[in-house]
């Protein structure tokens, strides 16, 4: 993780060396960042999506786990 481009309580969007990458789920928020390790701890529940791009291209991941 090299920044944390914006979050809210829904969405966490970052820069990591591999593209951007979106998660969406509800009751997120950030514990820990660390810049100097590129480490992010996030707390929520229920993610419910994972955009990563890479290149212009959308690599959607999905998980609805309760």
């Amino acid at each position: 993780i090299k920044d944390v481009v914006g979050f809210d309580s829904e969405t966490i969007s970052l820069i990591t060396d591999m593209g951007n990458l979106t998660i969406k789920g509800t009751d997120l928020k950030i514990n820990r960042f660390s810049t100097e390790k590129g480490e992010l701890d996030i707390e929520g529940h229920a993610v419910e999506e994972i955009h990563h791009y890479y290149k212009g291209i959308c690599k959607e991941c999905s998980d609805k786990e309760s």
